[in-house]
């Protein structure tokens, strides 16, 4: 079976637009989340978020910072454009801003409205091939917070069965009144900060991310003389069958993918050296999650260092797996784990619920988790290369 090789990796994020402030924002805990005045959502609620500064107000944000990221990976593993590569995308809504920027200008001038297939969430992957000049298959996936992991799985299986030599990873979701309105309406948002783990924890905050990785199989790394920045070991996904929004309360979901990511990479649950999870600040979704992580790992929980970076993007819906792995592997290359942002009074005393600052250890195997809306729920086991 083939290894698959991450050697190239890109981010786009209120928490850096380039891996060197990305890695440091994690690191340090950084929540970018400010108020957001102009955001239309639901009379009594206020909106806050993490916006990209520079993305504010233009259109087609979405296909703009996804290119971004890709072409940041693909400079980072040492890749032109031109190549042969597939593409695997990970979105909840696409270019959504395109569409609603067009639907609110055809609702003013009364005129026939353009068409909306340019925005359609499989475009991103049409306008990458085309933008890169990438001539290989072109899949986009969407399931919720869970998109970008799952399209890191899809590749891993590509590369292992031999199907695709080189995949180009990616996700994307861009913050808009789409969003903050349906998240509004489920009363899901808090009106300050997300405290993921925090008994006073009292929602989620939006946010957008673009993130990248290259993949690729050992053996074409190897005859370019490539380097691997990390083993892409196993993965796992399972879904709730519980409720539309609410996760399994036990998180039995969460479990299987954990169990089948450290099955799949085949590890022992005890050989993990940091856990990195998709906890929001939602009150049932954070203490499911611990749930799970004392069922898979039973009494190495209490030793096992967990922590969530999800304040440092905000939440970012179907890119949101792809960030959490992206700053999972940039913490395993500089030997720290994350803090948990504006974690003060952590829900669970048994476990190594990491806060306030990075802890500084190496980190050899880690496992990302990432648990979404309708019971979807993803991991992907990643390690560093031998001799690092």
């Amino acid at each position: 079976m083939n290894k698959a090789l991450i050697s190239g990796l890109g981010i786009v994020s209120p928490a850096g637009c380039d891996e060197e402030a990305f890695k440091t924002s994690v690191r340090d805990g950084y929540c970018p989340i400010e108020p957001l005045p102009e955001a239309r959502v639901p009379e009594g609620q206020n909106a806050v978020g993490a916006p990209i500064a520079e993305e504010k107000e233009r259109e087609g944000r979405a296909t703009r910072m996804l290119e971004r990221a890709c072409r940041q990976a693909l400079t980072n593993a040492g890749l032109g454009e031109g190549i042969d590569c597939a593409i695997f995308v990970g979105t909840s809504l696409g270019d959504i801003d395109s569409t609603l920027t067009h639907h609110k200008a055809q609702m003013e001038s009364k005129e026939e409205a353009p068409s909306i297939l340019p925005f359609q969430p499989e475009n991103l992957a049409r306008h990458l091939a085309t933008k890169l000049k990438l001539n290989g298959a072109h899949v986009t996936l969407s399931c919720a917070c869970t998109s970008g992991t799952s399209a890191l799985g899809m590749a891993l299986d590509w590369i292992r069965l031999g199907r695709a030599k080189r995949c180009l990873v990616c996700a994307v979701d861009s913050l808009n009144d789409f969003v903050l309105c349906g998240f509004s309406s489920l009363w899901a948002l808090t009106s300050d900060t997300p405290r993921p783990f925090d008994t006073a924890r009292t929602g989620m905050a939006l946010g957008e991310t673009a993130a990248a990785f290259i993949v690729e199989d050992e053996a074409i790394l190897k005859e370019r003389n490539g380097k691997a920045r990390a083993v892409l070991s196993g993965y796992g996904a399972s879904g709730d069958a519980v409720h539309i929004t609410a996760p399994d309360r036990k998180g039995g979901g969460a479990q299987r993918a954990l169990d089948q990511a450290i099955n799949d990479a085949k590890w022992e649950a005890n050989s993990v050296d940091y856990l990195n999870v998709h906890a929001t600040g939602s009150l049932y979704n954070d203490s499911m999650i611990l749930a799970a992580t004392r069922t898979v790992f039973g009494d190495y929980a209490t030793k096992l260092p967990i922590s969530s970076v999800n304040p440092c993007t905000g939440h970012t819906l179907g890119a949101a797996g792809l960030a959490e792995a992206v700053a999972t592997l940039l913490a395993m290359e500089d030997e720290y784990i994350p803090p948990t942002p504006n974690l003060q009074a952590p829900e669970a005393d048994d476990l190594q619920l990491v806060r306030d600052n990075a802890l500084s250890r190496p980190v050899k195997r880690a496992v990302s988790l990432t648990t979404g809306f309708g019971g979807a729920n993803t991991a992907v086991a990643i390690e560093l290369p031998k001799g690092c």
